[in-house]
């Protein structure tokens, strides 16, 4: 298998975006294979969408909280040739959304797209964490892909520090 195109983005109201989103596919010389979509409802909406207004042709869809009141939805649209299949963790928290593709030969792919609230409780923190965690050791995989939006500004991306993740 050659290399997957990937595209990640917050969208902050998808329905706001997705024609551009349309054009800006169509216009790829290599499409994305997969992608990521996170704040894809908007912050003061008080309908909810229809899951019909965000599906795209050619990929199959892939959602957490876009039909729910609560949340900011998380979109990860995958290639239909992927055969993408939904992949469930050990610890779920709000808005993450986990996919594992088959890949040539033994080789597996696990996908994973992750929004974290500026507001982010403590405990939901630790359940990302464990989460991620909990991917990366299961052996369920020989890639992992990992997309998000994690709303954390004091990382000092020299040294790495202040941090919530503390990975042993």
């Amino acid at each position: 298998m050659n290399k997957l195109n990937v595209l990640f983005t917050n969208a902050d109201s998808l329905m706001n975006k997705r024609t551009d989103l349309e054009i800006f596919i169509g216009e790829q010389l290599h499409k994305p294979d997969i992608i990521g979509i996170v704040e894809v409802k908007s912050k003061n909406s008080n309908d909810l969408p229809q899951l019909s207004e965000f599906l795209l042709k050619g990929y199959d869809i892939h959602y957490v909280n876009v039909d729910k009141v609560y949340g900011r939805g998380v979109i990860l649209y995958t290639a239909s040739w992927l055969n993408a299949s939904p992949y469930t963790t050990s610890d779920s928290c709000l808005e993450s959304l986990w996919v594992t593709v088959r890949l040539s030969g033994r080789d597996r792919l696990i996908i994973g797209c992750i929004y974290r609230s500026p507001s982010s409780s403590a405990e939901n923190n630790e359940k990302i964490n464990n989460q991620i965690r909990s991917v990366c050791t299961s052996g369920d995989a020989s890639h992992i892909l990992i997309m998000g939006d994690f709303n954390f500004p004091n990382i000092n991306w020299y040294t790495y520090c202040k941090s919530w993740f503390f990975f042993s």
